[in-house]
């Protein structure tokens, strides 16, 4: 029995698609086998669970879904990678393993791209905006934080596409030039209503 585990690890360790977490486990798991001949029945498990992840059904269904890759699949994944990059921290090892490009697992993007957040975010993306530039917008009375001493300030917007980064509703990121600045401001759309009169 001991000896089929260490041959299966040592098997595994020669498999050159494992990741850096896998490459570790299984090395610590295979010299602790060596040492004294014996794993517990939790890394047993884990070196299952890697080697289940290698089988030709899940190497099979993970071509396939390469394969079936689009370019609505990369807007989504790198919208929800740079809406999590703005939020930290949540799946900051992610968004370090995938900063620098590469297809995730369907099990990644599901986690990432497929809640509500997300999916507020690529909705806000993609409408269309309120306010056209070169148009005149006011503040809102109800605007926070840093654009608070802007309320009830005129405006004009400068641009209208900045980066989504709130899954709050309206907050497509304009920039605006209020009356009597000489630089413009970054400020959410939730914030801005047409300019009265």
């Amino acid at each position: 029995m001991v000896d089929k585990r260490e041959e299966r690890i040592k098997k595994l360790l020669e498999n050159p698609n494992l990741n850096d977490w896998e490459k570790g486990f299984l090395a610590s798991v295979n010299i602790y086998m060596e040492k004294y001949s014996r794993i517990s029945n939790k890394q047993w498990a884990l070196v299952q669970k890697v080697e289940a992840n290698y089988s030709p059904e899940v190497i099979a269904q993970r071509q396939a879904w390469n394969d079936d890759w689009s370019d609505e699949k990369q807007f989504q994944w790198e919208t929800a990678l740079n809406y999590y990059k703005a939020n930290p921290p949540y799946f900051s090892s992610m968004i370090l393993r995938y900063e620098d490009g590469g297809t995730p697992t369907e099990k990644e993007y599901r986690k990432l791209v497929d809640n509500k957040y997300v999916q507020n975010v690529i909705v806000t993306i993609q409408s269309k905006p309120l306010y056209d530039v070169g148009c005149l917008v006011q503040v809102r009375r109800t605007a926070k934080g840093p654009h608070y001493r802007f309320r009830d300030t005129i405006a004009l917007v400068v641009t209208n596409d900045g980066p989504v980064i709130s899954a709050a509703k309206g907050s497509k990121q304009y920039s605006i030039l209020p009356f009597g600045e000489t630089a413009p401001i970054k400020i959410q759309e939730r914030w801005l209503k047409k300019k009265r009169g």
